[in-house]
């Protein structure tokens, strides 16, 4: 499970000054991310997968002519979508919305995608904001997008990217459309019903349309994804409009396919108003970002960015953008082997820093950056936290491998033996439990151990191996050493 660093301080850094990138989108699984610019372009760059920066050197011009994504003004036509990804057995590519005439219902989804050798752009569909179902390897990825229907009215539909196939959704105006934990098989979308806006489910394999919410307040921007904290069980988020201040409302599948009402998240700021509240599932916890802001203003209004996460004795919130007076929208999370990170359009009141992409530190970080209490006790009792550095020295004798350990407070449990030597630096906060080490017929194994439970930092290291290891590396295969870890219980 990922760790919480609960000395936080808000640090946002200005990744792309001068790009004009507009509504970045990533791809988890390539570290990729695909943008428009306001010329209408379409744009894909590396991400660098440990750090987080966009490596701009190496982007890719891929299309122009696209959509615009925002109105200029009350005449302008506008998709309301930049362009998505759509993973698939063999990859990932990415949907956009091409403007054929000013006249939206002439516009056109496209697709680019790797052929292995470089990008080549195609045709899909006659219709626009194309969304894509992302979840590795499916065998059936779809895509939702909007069609003029002869009336001149924007339907939702469904289009299968193998073979074509298109299907409707519904015929009626919905605040917001999404995959159902990003598989392929369900939409969930908001519509009018009955004077009031409420979410609705809809199943592309039985073609029936199930309503998920009654009553209250209209709702908007929906999305669906299986709780970790919850034993997997389905969470639905939807933002709750005409509150002051406005909220987020989650709701939670029961067994017999009710969803009731579980919480509502009420960010802890004097800003009233809530944009653009994404989902995300990051190592055991999931969690979601959004913009808090005072005006209803989609890109001009000061605002904060914030991280919501539903804690075990309720919801935990954290500010990640910095006090200085910004314009910022649209976050998106992305994981790096650092930790997890928030990007987001941002734009000066005075001038002084042009449109760009900020990213923000969360303090989430992986397990092996901080091994937590929480990732080790299973019987809620106070356990450890070891940081910074590991630095074991494995000696062979024989077949009988020794791990020579030092450090302060270590109950060490044999064959481990403790001499005064600088084999283990720990940086430690509380008492560790236990440690042990393992011999095998000319491996060694090292673990801590807290209410019968143990993470495994190094396993079946081959004897006489031996060099500096940090906790990320000790929870990370590293071939040259012979390095793997697993985790389980004694």
């Amino acid at each position: 499970m990922a760790s919480i660093i609960t000395d936080f301080t808000p640090d946002e850094e200005n990744i792309a000054a001068g790009e004009r990138i507009n509504d970045p989108e990533f791809d988890q699984g390539t570290s990729q991310v695909c943008w428009q610019d306001p010329g209408g372009r379409l744009w894909v760059a590396p991400v660098d997968p440990v750090s987080g920066e966009f490596q701009l050197e190496d982007k890719l011009l891929l299309d122009i002519g696209l959509a615009p994504i925002g109105r200029r003004d009350d005449t302008d036509a506008a998709s309301g979508n930049g362009p998505e990804w759509i993973v698939t057995e063999s990859g990932s590519d990415i949907l956009y919305t091409k403007a054929i005439s000013e006249d939206p219902s002439t516009w056109e989804v496209w697709g680019a995608s790797w052929n292995g050798t470089k990008w080549e752009t195609q045709f899909l569909a006659s219709g626009a904001s194309p969304n894509g179902s992302t979840t590795p390897g499916d065998p059936d990825p779809k895509f939702i997008f909007r069609q003029a229907d002869d009336g001149g009215v924007f339907d939702l539909l469904w289009y299968d990217y193998d073979t074509g196939e298109t299907g409707l959704v519904t015929t009626k105006q919905t605040k917001g459309a999404r995959w159902v934990n990003k598989k392929s098989e369900q939409v969930v979308f908001a519509q009018g019903v009955g004077g009031t806006r409420q979410i609705f489910l809809y199943d592309v394999e039985l073609e029936s349309t199930t309503q998920l919410t009654f009553g209250g307040t209209d709702k908007s921007r929906p999305s669906i994804w299986e709780a970790p904290e919850l034993d997997g069980r389905r969470v639905l988020m939807t933002l709750e409009d005409g509150q002051n201040p406005q909220t987020l409302g989650i709701y939670v599948e029961s067994d017999d396919g009710s969803w009731n009402k579980a919480l509502e998240l009420v960010p802890p700021t004097e800003r009233r108003l809530i944009y653009s509240p994404e989902p995300f599932v990051y190592e055991g916890r999931s969690g979601i970002s959004f913009v808090a802001k005072d005006e209803f203003s989609p890109a001009e209004a000061e605002s904060e960015v914030w991280l919501a996460g539903l804690g075990p004795s309720g919801p935990v919130y954290r500010e990640v953008s910095e006090p200085e007076r910004l314009a910022r929208n649209d976050p998106e999370t992305f994981a790096t082997e650092e930790g997890l990170f928030v990007y987001y359009n941002v734009k000066s009141f005075d001038g002084t820093i042009p449109p760009s992409i900020f990213r923000a530190s969360t303090g989430v970080v992986p397990a092996s950056d901080s091994l937590s209490a929480s990732a080790l006790d299973s019987d809620g009792r106070h356990s450890a936290q070891v940081q910074v550095h590991l630095k074991p020295d494995l000696m062979a004798k024989g077949n009988d491998p020794s791990l020579y350990l030092s450090g302060p407070d270590l109950d060490l449990i044999s064959p481990a033996s403790g001499a005064n030597r600088n084999s283990l630096v720990f940086d430690q906060t509380v008492s560790i439990s236990a440690l042990r080490a393992d011999q095998g017929d000319g491996t060694a194994s090292f673990s801590l151990l807290s209410g019968g439970r143990s993470v495994f930092l190094l396993q079946n290291a081959n004897g006489g191996a031996a060099g500096s290891m940090t906790p990320r590396k000790a929870l990370n295969p590293h071939g040259d050493h012979g390095w793997r870890a697993t985790e389980g219980r004694q």
